[in-house]
């Protein structure tokens, strides 16, 4: 039984597609979702340090702590923590372990602040002066350094940097997502140029990804808005957002059709459809695909202008957004022919797509946003942990999980005597030998290097 979501559960199922014709057959399966969790630490959680610093010269205070605390760290207050929550469908709560200081007064004016050639020396300058006050950020924990007057340049650059033109929780969002190392979205559509400074074509042209900002389907209304818009499966997908069992493939040797169905991202329920599908473009490179999603105007994404489904293309691990440059609006491709796929959108219910998929190209098996080195697999010590270990490793864990029940004292919450919970996340309360515990948390701090990054 998983406790750390209540309405999470083990699936078995991962699709529910029907085969409408073949040549020979179809090749539908669930594959693991390679990619990279952000439950960061050994305790696998993404700690923040929020640090408000005031110029020498300007001791305005613009807005309480209590502001900044409830738009960026605290839960149940509609800002980016609960967002985080929600996207990542509980498993990052960076509210455990996250901290709040100031307001800080710094040694610099703000000419001089606003003068320093980089973000990070302004990033440095109030966490010099929160160490000067008594905190010195933890070592995992990601700055967010807000000021308060404009700095005259915001954004990410080892921590993130806000100032007056940017107290709103879909700044902070976005920006706090790229310390998890998550880029810039795109569209398909050359001609969009954002206006942005040294933005390209197509950058930032995804209303319906966070990683488009401030170019998104925002609610602005609320105390922190304009609020921040849901991710793209991709993006989720990456982060390790999305369960094993609720992602799938499509693909055939020969040319053939399948009607899939797809569940929205923004209901949650007991559903055993698949929240991503990827459809392979070809067999010579695995990294380039299609995604399908289905995206309901709730929840976060309550400001988009319709139910729609979403199709991407998968370059070089970026999310291009297929938009139909012809129609007023450019709304997103629902109907797409290529030389290698063939994809229509056929229905919209309340919780379910139905979309035709035709494949050409024969390409069985496209690679996931992260894959592990050779010699390594994902752990998978639940539906969301794709940490890379030896195949040796890997067994070990499973073992440990076919045997959760008879190591737990009757009646009581705890271990047998010579056994530990494996805290391999966060409530992972499998009992262990405290060496396979210390190897998961080894495993834990190896996982940058032991991705292939394709």
């Amino acid at each position: 039984m998983d406790d750390r979501h209540p309405w999470r559960v083990r699936l078995v199922a991962a699709l529910t597609l029907f085969v409408v014709t073949a040549a020979i057959g179809a090749i539908v399966t669930s594959i693991p979702a390679q990619a990279q969790p952000y439950r960061d630490g050994v305790a696998m959680s993404a700690p923040f340090s929020v640090l408000l610093c005031k110029a020498s010269n300007n001791p305005a205070e613009p807005a309480e702590r209590s502001f900044f605390a409830d738009m960026i760290i605290h839960r149940g207050t509609g800002g980016v923590a609960d967002y985080l929550y929600d996207q990542s469908r509980g498993q990052l709560d960076i509210s455990s372990y996250s901290s709040i200081r100031g307001w800080l007064t710094t040694t610099k004016s703000e000419a001089e602040i606003r003068n320093l050639p980089h973000r990070e020396n302004k990033i440095s300058v109030c966490v010099e002066a929160a160490r000067r006050a008594g905190y010195t950020p933890p070592r995992d924990h990601q700055v967010v350094t807000i000021y308060n007057f404009e700095v005259g340049d915001v954004g990410t650059h080892n921590g993130v940097l806000m100032d007056t033109t940017s107290y709103n929780s879909s700044f902070a969002a976005h920006e706090m997502l790229h310390t998890m190392h998550l880029g810039h979205s795109w569209s398909t559509d050359q001609t969009y140029l954002n206006g942005k400074p040294n933005a390209n074509p197509g950058e930032y042209d995804d209303p319906w990804d966070e990683m488009s900002a401030m170019n998104t389907f925002s609610n602005v209304s609320g105390r922190f808005a304009p609020a921040p818009v849901g991710l793209n499966a991709f993006n989720l997908d990456t982060l390790g957002w999305l369960p094993r069992n609720r992602i799938g493939v499509v693909a055939s040797p020969l040319l053939m059709t399948t009607r899939v169905r797809i569940a929205s991202l923004d209901v949650e329920g007991m559903s055993t459809l698949p929240l991503l599908v990827r459809v392979p473009i070809s067999n010579n490179d695995p990294t380039h695909y299609y995604t399908l999603e289905y995206r309901k105007k709730l929840g976060w994404d309550d400001a988009i202008p319709h139910d729609t489904v979403l199709i991407h293309e998968i370059k070089a691990n970026t999310s291009y957004l297929l938009r139909d440059s012809d129609l007023p609006g450019r709304p997103p491709v629902q109907h797409l022919a290529t030389a290698s796929v063939e994809i229509d959108v056929e229905d919209l219910s309340d919780t379910t797509a139905t979309i035709s998929v035709t494949v050409k190209s024969g390409a069985l098996e496209p690679h996931s946003p992260n894959t592990c080195k050779e010699g390594f697999v994902w752990r998978q010590a639940d539906a969301y942990d794709y940490v890379c270990v030896t195949p040796e490793t890997y067994l070990k864990v499973q073992h440990d999980n076919a045997n959760i029940d008879h190591r737990f004292l009757l009646g009581e919450i705890g271990c047998h005597t010579g056994l530990t919970p494996r805290l391999a996340f966060i409530n992972d309360h499998v009992c262990v030998m405290k060496s396979i515990r210390d190897q998961m948390w080894k495993d834990n701090t190896l996982r940058w290097e032991r991705l292939s990054r394709r």
